[in-house]
């Protein structure tokens, strides 16, 4: 390979990773009810000084995609913790791809096609960090098979979360804090 091909090669991997919509844009096209959701748990999050100590001094690039499903339980519990986490870092960025939108541009980030076939049959979210280089480096997701009692424990106490996913009433953010 020569040096130009790996020029081109991180370059394309670059624009498809900025195409996606930031943490922001995601929020601001989100449904209002899932939009709600983000936000308050936004404001749940509380990190320690030591924390944020750690993530506002990390010396590394990470770029963070989550591949999410808009109106998933578990997309509006861990989406907003990982957003928080990326904007105390300078040298972290966070961008957001709905199951919704066309994936097949994530061959060529992550370089694996057969990972990119099974997503739509995964459950999301999924994030995937990428170093200064455009290297996929790790995924964490989709969620283990062990959280499924505690999930399905939730939605048996909350039946009309599950449909509604937490529209705006009483105890709502009590709910989606229990989450």
């Amino acid at each position: 390979m020569q040096p130009d091909d790996v020029t081109i090669s991180i370059t394309k991997r670059a624009v498809m990773y900025i195409s996606a919509p930031s943490y922001e844009e995601y929020v601001a096209r989100a449904s209002p009810i899932c939009r709600l959701l983000l936000r308050s748990r936004s404001r749940e999050i509380r990190v320690s000084p030591e924390d944020q100590a750690f993530f506002c001094d990390y010396p590394e690039a990470v770029y963070v995609l989550a591949v999410v499903t808009d109106d998933s339980p578990a997309t509006m519990a861990v989406l907003p913790v990982i957003a928080h986490i990326v904007n105390m870092s300078t040298r972290m960025d966070i961008r957001v791809l709905s199951d919704k939108s066309d994936l097949s541009s994530l061959q060529n980030l992550v370089g694996n096609e057969e990972w990119v076939q099974k997503l739509p049959g995964q459950e999301l979210p999924t994030f995937l960090f990428f170093g200064e280089d455009w290297n996929h480096q790790e995924q964490w997701g989709p969620h283990p098979q062990a959280i499924e009692p505690y999930l399905d424990d939730w939605f048996n106490r909350f039946p009309f979360e599950k449909k509604s996913m937490g529209a705006e009433g009483e105890g709502t953010e009590n709910r989606s804090a229990e989450l």
